[in-house]
């Protein structure tokens, strides 16, 4: 059971997820055989929405993987602003914003309340990428940078800093 909008749902009910799910799976392993070009997007705009149209119950499921090329297509097409590029925040929203929106899920069940489901996004979206800002610049940034920099010991054993000699000396006794 999963808390969502005003009451508990049952995770039966996102099975039919699971085709998108796929599709993106399906989409990532045959990437190298794939061209992600606009024409394709356009094919893919076609297919899905006939397929939605004429299969009601489960269309979107069979036009999963249409929909899916057609966001790589867009991913791969649009450019990044340059703050996104600088800043990795995939992780970090990875990582809050599920925990982020069952808060104030649960926080809209204690009190009574309800708020449209546009709402509901931006709210969420706004506070998860928030946190993942601050998680990427206080912890996961510092961590890399660390990671980069030589230690001590990588800097004394620098061919650069002793002659050959030396090195391979220090090499045969460590």
């Amino acid at each position: 059971m999963v808390i969502f909008g005003n009451g508990i749902v049952n995770v039966k009910d996102f099975i039919p997820l699971a085709a998108v799910f796929m599709a993106g799976a399906l989409l990532y392993t045959l990437r190298k055989y794939l061209v992600f070009n606009v024409l394709g997007a356009i094919i893919s705009v076609i297919i899905s929405a006939l397929l939605i149209v004429l299969v009601p119950d489960s269309g979107y499921q069979f036009a999963a993987p249409f929909i899916m090329f057609i966001i790589f297509v867009i991913a791969n097409k649009l450019p990044s602003p340059r703050w996104i590029m600088k800043n990795d925040l995939s992780y970090g929203v990875y990582l809050i914003s599920f925990p982020i929106q069952q808060l104030i899920d649960f926080s809209l069940i204690r009190t009574h309340a309800d708020i449209p489901f546009s709402v509901f996004f931006l709210l969420s979206s706004v506070i998860s990428i928030s946190l993942a800002y601050c998680s990427w610049s206080l912890v996961e940034a510092p961590s890399l940078e660390k990671l980069r920099k030589p230690t001590i010991h990588q800097v004394e054993l620098s061919p650069k800093h002793i002659s050959k000699r030396q090195y391979r000396r220090r090499a045969i006794h460590s």
